[in-house]
């Protein structure tokens, strides 16, 4: 294993602000609790903070403990990760109860740069219903668990028109509306962003996407099934991720890459 890259075996934990290399630090209650609870570490233990930013702090889990449940740790070095690409945002529909958080959650974990959630004229959930903190916390634990050193933003919510145009604003990216009858959503994944924008149950209206392709979107197929809000997210990250062979590239912080 590369020097420049976090130890694959060290359990990642989260810690904001990021420390720097040599620094001492303590682990709030909560993580300290998981990492010497379920995860059963002792002194000495390697292991990764991250803050969601790109960057992580290998360090070390100390013996001292605070006397608000903190346990100390100290920072060996610093690393970052270059952003992958293409940039994606996942604009979508809110489906119905858990869902959402099950969205969040494989989301956060195949990685996606924004999450941008979409007021349709089909919808049955309104954005207004989103509880950021909750999910803003679901992201990040989603980051932990798969190793991803950053965690989506979620994005302020849209109509499906003004998502267009935002991404089409962005410069020389592409739009992609999710739809059965068009081409393959992996004709259009290369290294420039990509804004993919998943409907709700019912699909988007023909006048939503009348108005996004007049505004400069596509159509893109993620197959012919009939998919759920969720699985249709899942099915456009991994054609985006996989079609442009993702690989993280790690690089101590002020470094040439």
């Amino acid at each position: 294993m590369s020097h420049l890259a976090p130890p694959p075996g060290a359990p990642w934990f989260h810690m904001r602000p990021l420390p720097q290399a040599g620094a001492r630090a303590w682990l709030a209650r909560d993580e300290a609790k998981h990492a010497t609870g379920s995860r059963r570490l002792s002194p000495g233990d390697e292991i990764v903070l991250c803050d969601g930013s790109g960057r992580v702090a290998v360090s070390r889990l100390g013996s001292e403990r605070a006397d608000d449940g903190s346990v100390a740790v100290t920072v060996e070095r610093q690393l970052e990760c270059e952003p992958p690409r293409p940039f994606v945002t996942l604009a979508t529909a809110v489906p119905k109860g858990d869902r959402w958080s099950t969205l969040l959650d494989m989301a956060g974990q195949l990685g996606v740069d924004g999450i941008l959630p979409l007021d349709c004229e089909r919808s049955v959930v309104p954005t207004s219903s989103i509880r950021r903190d909750r999910a803003e916390r679901i992201l990040m634990e989603s980051c932990k668990q798969a190793k991803r050193p950053a965690c989506p933003q979620l994005l302020p919510p849209s109509t499906p028109l003004d998502a267009v145009r935002s991404g089409v604003g962005r410069g020389s990216g592409v739009v992609a509306i999710a739809h059965p009858e068009s081409e393959p959503l992996s004709r259009f994944v290369d290294d420039s962003p990509l804004t993919i924008l998943v409907g709700p149950e019912g699909g988007f209206t023909d006048r939503e996407i009348a108005e996004c392709g007049a505004a400069g979107a596509v159509l893109a197929s993620l197959g012919t099934c009939i998919l759920r809000i969720e699985t249709a997210c899942v099915a456009a990250i991994v054609r985006a991720r996989w079609f442009s062979g993702e690989r993280l590239k790690w690089s101590v912080p002020g470094s040439n890459r």
